[in-house]
């Protein structure tokens, strides 16, 4: 079975983007606004360097919302992809979810539900127990715990507000400290 660190995409790989239309800080919608933290790539070479397998769980109801389009959305996708290996970076797979429960029915993969961790699990040997999930949301923790891995909190300011209500395994600055912290020893799965 095979261990790997699952990303949340905005807040822990890319920043969020003021949107005037909605005044708050939310997912790019489009590529121009793609905006991958400079400590990122660093970071995402020295896990995979150690084995770790990198795969992308990321809510993006902005399809649900109306605010993208799905040809929008791929755009963005493959605009973070896209700066990740101009930078020398590897992504094993990405998983997103874009459904809203108050624009459709609830479904199993919008974190805080493990779906997309699950199907990331099933199709990539995981032992869950041995991964990480990296987030910047209590979302995105609770559905790490649901999932039985191991979570870490980012502290990035533009998304405090939607956490502090679950508590993570770990807290860190941002990715670069969370790979430090897990490749020098200081943070363990399992």
């Amino acid at each position: 079975m095979n261990r790997a660190v699952l990303l949340d995409r905005d807040g822990v790989l890319n920043a969020l983007v003021w949107y005037a239309d909605t005044e708050a800080h939310e997912s790019p919608r489009s590529p121009k606004d793609v905006y991958v933290f400079t400590r990122v790539p660093m970071a995402l070479r020295r896990l995979h360097e150690a084995g770790w397998l990198l795969l992308i769980v990321s809510n993006q109801p902005n399809l649900a919302k109306g605010k993208s389009t799905q040809q929008q959305l791929d755009a963005v996708h493959a605009e973070v992809l896209s700066q990740l290996s101009a930078a020398g970076c590897t992504v094993d797979g990405a998983y997103y979810c874009f459904h809203h429960p108050d624009f459709g029915a609830p479904c199993p993969c919008r974190k805080p539900q493990p779906g997309l961790l699950l199907q990331a699990a099933a199709d990539h040997d995981l032992d869950l127990a041995q991964c990480w999930l990296v987030g910047d949301t209590d979302a995105d923790i609770a559905a790490g715990h649901a999932a039985g891995c191991r979570t870490a909190a980012l502290q990035e300011p533009r998304s405090a507000w939607r956490r502090g209500q679950v508590a993570a395994d770990a807290t860190c600055a941002d990715l670069a400290q969370f790979a430090e912290r897990l490749l020098s020893g200081t943070l363990r799965a399992g």
